[in-house]
């Protein structure tokens, strides 16, 4: 539920919830806000447009599809103005509801011709899973999405609504675990406290011509032991 009170002085127990009816202009929103993420434009180099936008938002639905049922996606209110997205710890990834998004989307793309995306895209996840399961990710709360609308950048929204979420990953003494793919985000992070654990460039396919390859940078934030 939400409350009517500002952001300056919201509590960690008053950010709104995000619900599953809430999840078309969640999913619209964080579309809008990582059209020109570098992850994105790699990942879907070759389509149009209206199929990337089109397909970003599908991927945007099925990160939804995997967190909205544990309760921390969340906002400061029902505006959505900044937005995090996290997998609690010791929840693993719905590997076989991420199989069935998976199968769907790649038949999406087979259909449309872009084999060399649907290809590049399974390499994408197998990149990340290796990742994921060096960095024991699983026991980390995985901050998936944290997005600013993109008429309410620049206000400070994205820091209050981390520093919200740094109290409980700190009363629960838990990681905080992220995966960048813009540089200026990765010193956004460093400022608030994380730490680069490493960084790689994307896989690609072989034969492949793409100018500039994404470097993902893998980070977490220790909990603050001071608050105990």
């Amino acid at each position: 539920m939400s409350f009517a009170c500002s952001v300056d002085n919201i509590d960690q127990d008053e950010l709104y919830i995000i619900k599953r009816e809430d999840m078309e202009k969640v999913s619209k929103i964080n579309t809008d806000s990582f059209k020109e993420d570098p992850y994105f434009n790699y990942q879907f180099f070759e389509l149009s447009k209206e199929d990337k936008d089109y397909f970003i938002y599908e991927m945007e639905e099925g990160f939804m599809e995997q967190l909205i049922d544990f309760n921390e996606c969340v906002s400061f209110d029902s505006s959505f103005k900044c937005i995090a997205m996290l997998l609690p710890p010791g929840v693993e990834w719905d590997s076989i509801k991420w199989a069935k998004f998976q199968k769907n989307q790649s038949e999406k793309l087979l259909n449309k011709g872009y084999k060399i995306t649907n290809d590049r895209i399974q390499k994408i996840e197998d990149f990340f899973g290796i990742y994921y399961e060096q960095y024991k990710a699983v026991e980390t709360y995985y901050l998936l999405t944290l997005s600013t609308h993109i008429d309410h950048r620049k206000k400070g929204l994205a820091s209050k609504l981390l520093n919200h979420l740094f109290k409980k990953f700190d009363k629960e003494h838990k990681r905080c675990y992220i995966e960048c793919s813009n540089d200026a985000n990765v010193q956004f992070y460093l400022k608030h406290g994380f730490e680069i654990l490493s960084q790689h460039n994307l896989p690609h396919i072989d034969g492949e011509n793409i100018p500039d390859v994404p470097k993902i940078t893998f980070m977490h934030r220790l909990p603050k032991s001071s608050t105990f």
